[in-house]
């Protein structure tokens, strides 16, 4: 899924939903973002206020960044397997 600009107050910001966005360390948030090979990584944003189930991104993530929406947790948990 593609990053979509909500009609925020200010042009440009991005928004994700609640669900995209993880909470890892008690104070890191993250986003699962496809790298140009296909595989989605996490990447650590900045997060801003939550507005009717969305999240303002304030640094992290760029329009047109294909970010999982939803089940980034189950994809996190398959990740930590890995390591």
């Amino acid at each position: 899924m593609r990053v979509t600009v909500f009609g925020a107050p200010t042009e440009g910001e991005l928004w994700l939903p609640v669900t995209a966005v993880l909470v890892k360390d008690g104070s890191r948030r993250i986003v699962y973002i496809e790298d140009n090979t296909g595989r989605f990584v996490a990447r650590d944003v900045e997060v801003g206020d939550e507005r009717s189930g969305r999240v303002r991104v304030l640094k992290g993530v760029q329009p047109g960044e294909r970010v999982i929406m939803r089940g980034a947790l189950l994809v996190d948990r398959e990740a930590e397997q890995l390591l």
